[in-house]
């Protein structure tokens, strides 16, 4: 048999998870096709979603397909699972058949950081399936780079749709209404509490936050979930950041201390939703912290999400004024660009307007057009 082997996290399982396998059956002509929910990846930091969950909404995902089989393969112990580990048992498990491994084209750009490179491609044939935002120029460059090195990777002609798991679970999250996931699995979702580790932060911005305050919250999270899709930050370092960048312009007032030059000025909020964030949230993470801190002034020497927060509370579809949607297509590109793109516009607004600046920005944007 030839047998395409497909693993992910599938957190949660969605539409077009499914679309590969039904293409590559006919593009590749599989036999059969096996789904491998990972465990401990060592690519992820965490999944709270029990693998006896994923599994279920992924027999849920495939159940039309006969030719597709779920694997438990890597819940057999607790350890960190390598693919190469897991390709070397399946390679013992089906020795007569012929295997394939299937695998993203952003995954190919980064597969020289996998665990034995080298060694995967000269055990297995594998499948690249881009999507249409990959930069394919990469793709094809680490392609060839491997197959010098005895590999067998070919790119299907396959081109998926742009859909993230980690931006479907956010909108969960945020119990968006709007969530393009198969109605059987959003019914599993629902009869299984899943994705509501946020509940009670978003339970309190909604009585915290006046309703527009909190749309717009939600807009951030969304927004910087999908700029993130290329930056792969962690999860929940974005969706806390995020969702409590605002906290403080809330209907409480809070009497947390603040630098003395940022009281009763527009920013102000900012240094108090960091003090918000530690002490009524718990959040004791330095760099959540400071991404909350510098979303309205920006500052010299910038995390990756410390401009992610402030691109995205910018540029969330919310926001409508003049230049946003330039401002979008620059950043969707190219991230650094598209960052100091918005600081640029930022600081000439204010100086234009004849606001006072605060003198973090001064510096931010001296500092990124050196």
């Amino acid at each position: 048999m030839k047998i395409g082997i497909l693993g992910g996290a599938f957190n949660p399982p969605h539409r077009e998870h499914v679309k590969i396998v039904e293409e590559l059956i006919k593009e590749r002509g599989y036999d059969k096709v096996l789904i491998i929910p990972s465990v401990n990846p060592p690519h992820k930091k965490s999944i709270y979603t029990s693998f006896e969950h994923r599994v279920n909404m992924v027999k849920l995902a495939f159940s039309h397909l006969d030719n597709v089989e779920i694997s438990n393969i890597e819940n057999r112990d607790n350890i960190v699972h390598y693919s190469v580990d897991t390709i070397a048992t399946l390679l013992k498990m089906y020795h007569d058949d012929n295997l394939e491994f299937i695998i993203g084209g952003d995954s190919m750009i980064d597969f020289h950081t996998w665990y034995k490179p080298y060694e995967i491609v000269r055990m297995i044939p594998i499948v690249v399936v881009a999507r249409g935002k990959d930069d394919m120029a990469k793709v094809v460059a680490e392609v060839k780079k491997f197959n010098a090195s005895g590999g067998n990777i070919v790119i299907s002609d396959y081109i998926a749709e742009e859909i993230s798991s980690s931006y479907l679970r956010s909108k969960l999250y945020l119990h968006d209404n709007d969530v393009d996931i198969d109605s059987r699995i959003l019914k599993y979702i629902n009869d299984n509490s899943l994705y509501s580790d946020y509940d009670d932060i978003i339970a309190t911005l909604a009585n915290t936050l006046s309703e527009d305050r909190l749309e717009h919250t939600k807009g951030v999270v969304r927004y910087a979930m999908k700029l993130n899709e290329g930056l792969r930050l962690d999860f929940d370092m974005v969706m806390l950041a995020t969702m409590l960048h605002d906290c403080a312009k809330s209907i409480v007032r809070y009497d947390y201390e603040v630098p003395s030059d940022t009281i009763g000025t527009n920013v102000e909020h900012a240094f108090m939703a960091r003090q918000v964030a530690i002490h009524e949230f718990g959040v004791n993470d330095t760099d959540v912290l400071n991404a909350i801190n510098y979303h309205c002034t920006a500052r010299p020497n910038m995390s990756t999400l410390d401009k992610l927060v402030y691109s995205a509370d910018m540029l969330e579809l919310g926001r409508d004024f003049d230049g946003v949607e330039e401002l979008r297509a620059i950043i969707e590109k190219d991230f650094e660009a598209g960052f100091r793109a918005c600081l640029n516009t930022t600081y000439e607004h204010v100086k234009s307007e004849g606001y006072p600046m605060y003198p973090l920005t001064e510096d931010a944007y001296r500092y990124y057009n050196k």
